[in-house]
């Protein structure tokens, strides 16, 4: 039992690895083609409304991104879908923030300037596994 385990923890851990630098590819195309931005700034969003409104974006964009990541790590055998949840992050996080480790902040910029995309994607996996979770107990109950 504890082979199959680890060998889930070492495929979740994969996912997470394949699933940020594929984010990466895809965001950076977002960027070039996402119009809200633009149409927000035109009709007169600006500040602390326009960054909410852009960050909710993004939170749901992501939400949307992980879904087929969290729907394979539901199909991981045993069954431990937050374990493989939480190592897919944690390799995702370290391969994201890997220069964190590696190179010096600039002068007067502190540790929380990575808060944002950190809670973006903790919470946006947690979003999407509960919505996965969700609808596998709806389907469940309603047969």
């Amino acid at each position: 039992m504890t082979g199959k385990w680890l060998m889930a923890a070492v495929v979740s851990a994969m996912l997470g690895f394949i699933h940020v630098v594929t984010l990466g590819y895809v965001w950076s195309h977002l960027v070039q083609v996402n119009p809200i931005p633009h149409w927000l700034i035109t009709h007169g969003v600006t500040g602390n409304s326009l960054h909410g409104l852009l960050f909710t974006q993004d939170v749901i964009i992501n939400v949307i991104l992980c879904l087929p990541i969290v729907l394979v790590l539901r199909l991981l055998r045993p069954f431990h879908p937050w374990a493989y949840l939480a190592t897919a992050l944690l390799v995702a996080e370290a391969w994201t923030y890997r220069s964190v480790f590696t190179h010096p902040l600039p002068q007067g910029l502190g540790y929380g300037i990575y808060l944002s995309g950190l809670l973006m994607t903790v919470v946006a996996f947690v979003i999407a596994s509960a919505a996965v979770g969700a609808l596998a107990r709806f389907r469940r109950t309603s047969r």
